[in-house]
């Protein structure tokens, strides 16, 4: 499960890389949004991926935000690059975003 998100969420780095290129040098702006969304969130997973104790609590929590960020930000590009809207998939991306953020204080509540 480690391996998977530390490899997800460096994958949804350097895709959040290309976002931010692509949003600010084509005049994107929600693509770019989404890279803003995607950044720090992979940062956040790969940490959580490398140094999180045992336990499924912050890896679930690290799971949702990876989840939450991917689907925010294709939801941002297909509005974008496509006028293609994906329905409620943003907002459900966001309260997936908040769920990873609220299980991981969870966690940090629960820990010794």
């Amino acid at each position: 499960m480690r391996r998977a998100l530390l490899v997800l969420a460096a994958l949804l780095g350097a895709v959040s890389v290309a976002m931010a290129a692509i949003g600010s040098h084509g005049g994107y702006p929600r693509v770019t949004l989404a890279a803003w969304i995607g950044l720090p969130h992979a940062v956040l997973v790969v940490a959580v991926a490398l140094h999180a104790p045992r336990g499924w609590v912050m890896l679930a929590g690290a799971s949702a935000m990876l989840l939450g960020a991917y689907a925010f930000a294709a939801s941002m590009v297909s509005l974008d690059a496509w006028t293609i809207s994906l329905g409620p998939v943003a907002p459900v991306a966001g309260l997936m975003l908040m769920a990873g953020w609220l299980t991981l204080a969870f966690a940090g509540l629960r820990s010794r």
